[in-house]
């Protein structure tokens, strides 16, 4: 009976390759069961051509839009955006490349927006309940990004047809300073 712990230099099998008698060169335990088997009398031709094929088939992995760096069509940004999905920039990958790679987490495409402001009115009855809203919905989704820089400005306007009373006008002025108003004027 013929096993793998029997393979020998010299030894000349069938089977291994289709149609052909091999013969092994080398033979390398590399664990319990397993042995390599090493030939170096292959065409160098057919081998280089099938290192370049697996070079070729996993560069994809690098630089996922590796057929339009390797070509002399030079695609508008749109034309990639409608081909390859959005995902971080790539990068020329071909030799010569007079191009410089984009900044990190810049895409190609549409220009991102760069603020926001947004303005809301809040009826009196329910203001509570709909600044922690605001809070939570909308301050929350913009202060994720560590980059932004988010300010808030609470502005209150109250008209008095009569004329507001001393309490009231005490009562929010110290509230106010407390609460830190940069602006508290009465007119």
């Amino acid at each position: 009976m013929f096993t793998l712990e029997t393979l020998t230099s010299g030894q000349s099998l069938v089977g291994i390759e289709p149609a052909q008698v091999v013969t092994i060169v080398a033979a390398v335990p590399v664990g319990s069961g397993a042995v390599q088997a090493i030939s170096f009398d292959g065409d160098g031709a057919n081998f280089k051509l099938a290192v370049e094929a697996k070079r070729i088939d996993l560069a994809s992995l690098f630089d996922p839009m590796m057929a339009v760096h390797t070509s002399n069509v030079q695609p508008l940004p749109h034309q990639i955006t409608a081909v390859y999905p959005p995902g971080p920039a790539p990068f020329p990958g071909r030799s010569g490349s007079k191009s410089k790679p984009p900044p990190i987490g810049v895409t190609l495409g549409e220009p991102k927006a760069r603020s926001f402001i947004g303005t809301v009115d809040v009826k009196t009855s329910t203001t509570k309940m709909r600044l922690v809203q605001i809070a939570e919905e909308i301050l929350q989704q913009l202060v994720s990004d560590p980059q932004a820089v988010v300010n808030v400005t609470v502005e209150i306007r109250a008209e008095f047809p009569n004329g507001v009373s001393d309490q009231v006008k005490r009562a929010v002025s110290e509230n106010a300073t407390i609460l830190g108003f940069k602006n508290k004027t009465w007119d």
